[in-house]
């Protein structure tokens, strides 16, 4: 099981003073988070655009569908507590329904789901990427796949790390602490770049260089205030 091991220390001026956050309450931390993506999704991911929320799809209601900075189709399975490896069953099947359409079933997918949820319409989806991003809508693929939780167990973490070498897949792991009268929240991010690196030249026209197959994995860790994700923190670091 999944042990909150992230502790952070508040540090005042000079280095005279030290004082440890209290960790907030999971259920409490559960209660903001899924509000506070859909409201800030650049909290999930930089120039996160969400195009969906509770999708209704033939492999169930993916919880969060959105496109990248770059221009990908992301899908996110939230849970609220540890994730497990039900939960990446769950991704891996909403990651390859959305691979499985084509372009034109997709973009008629989004359309008709969009607007609800929080969520802008989208009235026309080819039209809205091309404006966007000046790109066809091929670029969307292949689809990346993000598991968020409060912490992940064991099993759930081999699984993903086995699949990261052939899939887009990462973990994105939140922690909640109160500082006086504010909640802070720390994200933890488990990747791996070379993995993501070796995806982009599979799925260009470009020759694949030759490459070991060492893999490096990622993490980061950032905090911001929750009342002032709009002023003058910076966004989390990019997957």
């Amino acid at each position: 099981m999944e042990e909150n091991n992230l502790n952070i220390w508040s540090i005042g001026h000079g280095s005279d003073t030290i004082e440890r956050l209290q960790s907030r309450d999971q259920a409490d931390t559960e209660e903001l988070l899924e509000e506070i993506f859909v409201k800030h999704p650049e909290t999930l991911l930089p120039d996160l655009t969400l195009i969906g929320r509770q999708t209704s799809t033939d492999a169930g209601y993916p919880d969060l569908l959105g496109v990248d900075g770059e221009g990908r189709l992301v899908v996110f399975e939230l849970k609220r507590g540890t994730l497990t490896r039900e939960a990446v069953a769950q991704l891996l099947d909403y990651g390859s329904y959305l691979e499985s359409l084509n372009d034109e079933e997709l973009a008629a997918l989004i359309a008709s789901e969009s607007g609800k949820n929080g969520v802008d319409k989208i009235e026309n989806f080819d039209d809205w990427y091309n404006e966007r991003l000046g790109e066809p809508l091929e670029k969307l693929r292949p689809v990346r796949m993000v598991l968020v939780g409060l912490g992940a167990d064991d099993r759930a973490r081999r699984i993903v790390k086995f699949l990261q070498d052939a899939f887009d897949i990462s973990l994105v792991l939140f922690h909640g602490f109160s500082h006086r009268d504010r909640t802070l929240l720390a994200r933890h991010v488990e990747t791996n770049r070379n993995q993501r690196q070796r995806i982009r030249w599979k799925t260009s026209s470009a020759p694949q260089p030759s490459r070991s197959r060492g893999v490096l994995a990622h993490s980061g860790h950032r905090t911001w205030n929750s009342g002032a994700l709009g002023g003058r923190d910076r966004a989390p670091p990019s997957l």
